[in-house]
């Protein structure tokens, strides 16, 4: 069962995450103490750090990836997707380029997924951040930014 109550933990990193008064190892630190376990149950309150232009690129990489991770649920119907991640961005699918091939991914990809970049409006010290997602039949299975902090 889901609780439907946020964590102090998922509560404090996203007040530290708002907070400019909080130092980017500050935050690098909440982020890699994250358990696996600690419930994420405000994907709204991330999806809105994650387009909040006043932020800072670092403190929004962390948002998105949050976002993507632990706000979505996968598999995830492609329109769904579309709706909920890629509307945050202003983005569209039929932009996107396919990766398949590609060596270098955020994630592994499985068999029979076809993996689609699209660069976000987020200027980091490598380029765009680029947000990766891999698709089977007509379902999201995966998807997550890169790079995953600046």
């Amino acid at each position: 069962m889901t609780p439907k109550e946020p964590s102090e933990t998922e509560r404090g990193l996203l007040a530290a995450l708002a907070d400019p008064g909080v130092s980017k190892g500050e935050i690098a630190r909440m982020v890699g103490q994250l358990s696996p376990r600690d419930p994420f149950v405000l994907p709204d309150s991330w999806s809105k750090l994650a387009v909040d232009m006043s932020l800072a690129a670092w403190r929004r990489l962390p948002a998105i990836r949050l976002f993507l991770l632990r706000g979505m649920a996968y598999p995830c119907a492609m329109d769904d997707f579309e709706r909920r991640v890629l509307g945050l961005f202003h983005l569209k699918a039929s932009d996107a380029v396919d990766m398949t091939r590609a060596g270098a991914l955020p994630f592994t990809r499985e068999e029979g997924q076809r993996v689609f970049l699209l660069h976000l409006p987020i200027r980091t010290s490598v380029g765009p951040a680029g947000l990766y997602y891999a698709v089977r039949e007509g379902t999201v299975r995966q998807a997550d930014v890169f790079p995953p902090s600046d």
